[in-house]
C-alpha cells in the first residue's frame, strides 16, 4: 500500500485520535496489519508472513504515515478555522448598515466598501446570467406549465450553486432571483418566437461547402 492509498483509507474510515496500527493473526502463518480505532470503522492495510522483515517495515511505515496524516489533518482543521473566521467577517461586513459603516475607522471602512463593491459585481454578473437563462426557457413549443417548471429548475440550480462561489448571504441570493425574474420578462429567449414558415432560405446543393 502506498501513502496516497493509505491516506484515502484513513479519510474513508473517518480516522480519529484513538487510531493505532496493530496486528491480527491469520491462518497459515500470516499476519494482517490493521488500523484500529474506537467509534469508527477499522481499516485492513496489508497481509504479511508472521515475524517477517517486510511486516516490521510495513508496520513502521504505517505508523509514520498515520502520524503524518494527523499532522496534515491538524493543519487542515486550523486553516478551516481561519477560513471560517474570515468568511464570518466578510458576511458581517456585507450585512452592516450604513450608519455602522460610518462609525468604522478609515481602513475598516475601505475594507467593507471593497467587499460590498465586489459582492455587487458578482450580483450583477449573476443577474445577467440567471435572467437570460430564465428567458431562454420560454420556448414556443412548450406549454405554459412546462415553461414554468423549467424556469423553477433553473432557480433551484442557481440556489444550489450560489453558495459555492464564496461567502453568500441569503439576502444576496433572494435579491438575485427576484431581480432576474423581473428582468427576464423584458428579455428575448433563444426560441421564444416560432420561425415564420413563409420565410424560407433556398440553398443550392452546390453551395454547401462539404
Amino acid at each position: 500500500m502506498n501513502k496516497v492509498r493509505f491516506f484515502a483509507e484513513m479519510k474513508e474510515c473517518r480516522v480519529n485520535a484513538s487510531a493505532f496500527i496493530t496486528i491480527q493473526p491469520r491462518k497459515g502463518g500470516k499476519t494482517a496489519l490493521v488500523m484500529q480505532q474506537s467509534g469508527a470503522p477499522n481499516a485492513f492495510l496489508s497481509m504479511h508472513k508472521d515475524g517477517s522483515v517486510a511486516m516490521k517495515k510495513a508496520w513502521d511505515k504505517y505508523e509514520e504515515w498515520l502520524k503524518e496524516y494527523f499532522m496534515e489533518l491538524d493543519e487542515i482543521i486550523a486553516q478551516d478555522h481561519v477560513d471560517a473566521i474570515e468568511e464570518d467577517r466578510q458576511i458581517t461586513a456585507l450585512l452592516a448598515e450604513a450608519d455602522q459603516v460610518e462609525m468604522l475607522h478609515d481602513s475598516e471602512k475601505k475594507d467593507v466598501i471593497d467587499l460590498c463593491h465586489e459582492a455587487a459585481l458578482v450580483m450583477n454578473a449573476e443577474i445577467d446570467d440567471l435572467s437570460q437563462r430564465l428567458a431562454d426557457r420560454r420556448v414556443y413549443w412548450s406549454s405554459p406549465q412546462a415553461i414554468h417548471n423549467s424556469q423553477q429548475n433553473v432557480l433551484i440550480q442557481y440556489r444550489k450553486e450560489a453558495f459555492q462561489n464564496g461567502p453568500r448571504i441569503v439576502q444576496h441570493v433572494v435579491k438575485v432571483m427576484i431581480i432576474s425574474i423581473r428582468r427576464a420578462k423584458i428579455l428575448t429567449g433563444y426560441a421564444e418566437i416560432p420561425p415564420n414558415p413563409k420565410i424560407l432560405v433556398d440553398i443550392d446543393e452546390c453551395e454547401i461547402p462539404f
